[in-house]
């Protein structure tokens, strides 16, 4: 929906610099759509900083806060389709491994708040760390009142894909960065923008849904 990933990696560049070190793709890779929390638990163990997990999540966010502040964007065609969904009749929602205040808070700078029925984060988790577990996107579908199946899922995020899928959900992969390997994302579909997704995309992958 916005530039979040592109920010969020910048923060951990950042904040391993201070610290004398120095983060691979592979390693934003791997993070790409977890919780804050377990991140710094992986940064923390793999770098051996001297670190709390807590204490490294708190300075990290700092920086991404500030980054938000400067350089967030909404990602091509984000307002098109939501207004497109609401005249389709499709409920839509947020199924987020992020926190709470920073969701909303984007959701107001935008004026996006009201295309969503439901705003699902990582406090609503009460099971798993997030994802690639299918937890967050589980607790989004009882809440909308529709079954997995019925859903179809947006993610930039190769490890949102991969709960989606766990979840028994359709989905699609819009990148928002351009490290990704699209040829090992287990999506159903990619596409380069969210100007893509038509009705007759959404059609589709209804038929297919339906052949299989």
């Amino acid at each position: 929906m916005v530039n979040t990933q592109e920010l969020i990696d910048l923060s951990y560049k950042e904040i391993l610099a201070r610290k004398g070190a120095s983060i691979t793709q592979e390693g934003l890779v791997n993070m790409f759509g977890r919780p804050g929390l377990v991140n710094a638990r992986y940064i923390v163990e793999k770098y051996g900083l001297n670190d709390k997990p807590e204490e490294f999540l708190e300075e990290r966010r700092k920086i991404a806060l500030d980054l938000f502040d400067q350089k967030m964007e909404l990602m091509e065609g984000v307002v098109e389709l939501l207004e497109n969904t609401r005249r389709w009749g499709i409920k839509c929602a947020i199924a987020s491994s992020g926190w709470r205040e920073i969701v909303m808070d984007t959701l107001q700078k935008y004026d996006i708040t009201q295309y969503f029925d439901e705003v699902i984060t990582a406090e609503d988790l009460k099971t798993s760390e997030g994802k690639p577990d299918p937890e967050v996107f589980l607790i989004t579908a009882e809440k909308l009142g529709v079954k997995p199946e019925a859903c179809l899922v947006l993610e930039d995020a190769p490890n949102g894909i991969v709960a989606a899928k766990a979840a028994g959900m359709r989905s699609i992969f819009v990148p928002s960065v351009e490290y990704i390997a699209l040829d090992q994302v287990p999506a159903d579909l990619v596409l380069r923008t969210l100007r893509e997704l038509n009705s007759e995309v959404l059609n589709a992958l209804g038929k297919e849904r339906s052949r299989n």
